[in-house]
């Protein structure tokens, strides 16, 4: 008697795997990685085929490394030509890892980007650049042979007590798709980055006819000066300690300067008003011959007046503090009392919106000397009790609860009727703290 061979219904997932797939072709991506990384011939998969399983998964995933073979398991990857579920052990994924590391990465991305830039027709006629840190934990001796190593910096992250990396990046305004990426040695200053990174997206875009959009950092002569000198454009912000800022500032303090309606964009609450933006009149320009355009934003004035308050509220806070401690240790004389309220103001960037005054108390005390007892036999005794009234020249008598008079001999006790002292006034100068602010 025969039986029917049993059958087994296997479910496996696609998901996005068609979307990504023709999104890997477009990009040539298995080229580029087979051109980076070849292969020995000797692999059971290429390492360019491991990598591309790589970056689908962390695009869909993004699961560890010890987890890729279930992860494989599971796909249906039929759709990118595999018949059977590779083997992503984490052996081979690390092998194929450290084959990269090893490889030309620089030139592998600049490469992508131009092969995105064409495949898609990207507008890459605006390209935006910043840059951020990312710290590490732990002690990582060594650098790698490009000279990239963990080093202590400005920290961006507000932690300068780790070791970090400087991370730049630079996104088309099609999208804010990624073009270029750099990482440096975490003590990079961001004003030596610009004129390298320049020079690449000059080379992904095939000239100099683009805007190129960064921070204050981007604005020194040697960099603007790179860019203009090879028919590049620049758009930048001022840094406030320039004295063309300054100057400004205290033209708009003195007079109301004329400024017209440039453009009103929608805020993303529909509760909030939308925000407006004006452009000043004249024709300014910097030293160099760069123009300047002053422009007033709505949005900017709220942030600042919010940041603002809560600066007052901070320095008035630690003002409060402060006025206990006058008269004691490190703050008894004036000159130490001011030094003090000028780093509170410095710290809190307030210079100029909160005026502290100091004023100076006096208080007036009376100093009991040593009397002569009136009865009993000759003893020599004093007050311990400095802040016990003595009035008429007569001391009042000490408490149970806190004993005024000590004997100098054990065996012999002040009496307890007032004595007769003789009383000096003394008056001291304590200064004391008041402030007041503008908003």
């Amino acid at each position: 008697m025969s039986s029917e061979p049993s059958k087994k219904i296997i479910r496996r997932q696609v998901g996005g795997l068609p979307l990504i797939e023709s999104v890997v072709r477009r990009l040539g991506l298995r080229e580029l990685l087979a051109e980076a990384v070849p292969s020995s011939g000797r692999e059971a998969m290429p390492p360019s085929e491991v990598l591309t399983l790589l970056a689908i998964n962390m695009t869909i995933a993004r699961d560890p490394l010890y987890e890729l073979s279930r992860w494989a398991s599971g796909m249906d990857l039929r759709v990118l030509g595999h018949r059977q579920p590779p083997r992503l052990g984490d052996d081979r994924c690390g092998r194929a890892l450290d084959r990269l590391h090893l490889a030309d990465r620089a030139s592998l991305t600049t490469r992508l980007a131009v092969s995105a830039v064409s495949s898609f027709d990207l507008r890459v006629g605006r390209i935006h650049n910043d840059s951020t840190t990312v710290s590490a934990c732990g002690r990582i001796p060594g650098r790698t042979r490009t000279g990239l190593e963990l080093r202590l910096g400005h920290s961006k992250a507000h932690r300068p007590d780790l070791r970090q990396l400087v991370y730049s990046l630079s996104v088309a305004d099609d999208g804010a798709v990624p073009v270029h990426h750099c990482v440096y040695p975490g003590n990079r200053n961001d004003e030596t980055t610009h004129i390298e990174t320049w020079d690449a997206l000059r080379e992904i875009h095939g000239g100099p006819d683009f805007l190129y959009v960064a921070d204050c950092k981007l604005c020194t002569q040697e960099q603007l000066g790179h860019i203009v000198g090879n028919g590049g454009r620049a758009v930048t912000v001022v840094p406030r300690n320039f004295t063309e800022v300054r100057d400004f500032l205290g033209r708009l303090r003195a007079e109301n300067l004329p400024r017209r309606f440039l453009w009103r964009r929608p805020r993303p609450s529909k509760d909030e008003p939308p925000e407006t933006f004006h452009l000043f009149d004249g024709d300014c320009r910097t030293e160099h011959g760069y123009p300047l355009y002053w422009i007033h934003s709505s949005e900017k004035r709220r942030r600042d007046r919010r940041a603002r308050e809560e600066r007052l509220q901070a320095a008035e806070a630690a003002l409060t503090e402060l006025a206990p401690r006058l008269n004691a240790r490190r703050l008894k004389r004036q000159p130490d009392i001011l030094r003090a309220v000028a780093d509170i103001l410095d710290r809190h960037r307030l210079k100029g919106l909160l005026e502290v005054r100091l004023r100076q108390h006096a208080e007036r005390w009376r100093v009991r000397r040593r009397g002569r007892p009136r009865h009993g036999p000759t003893a020599s005794s004093r007050c311990s009790a400095p802040t016990r009234r003595c009035r008429r020249g007569t001391c009042s008598r000490p408490t149970s609860s806190s004993p005024a008079w000590r004997s100098a001999s054990p065996s012999s006790r002040a009496s307890t009727g007032p004595l007769r002292c003789s009383s000096s006034e003394s008056s001291a100068s304590r200064p004391t703290c008041s402030s007041s602010s503008w908003r």
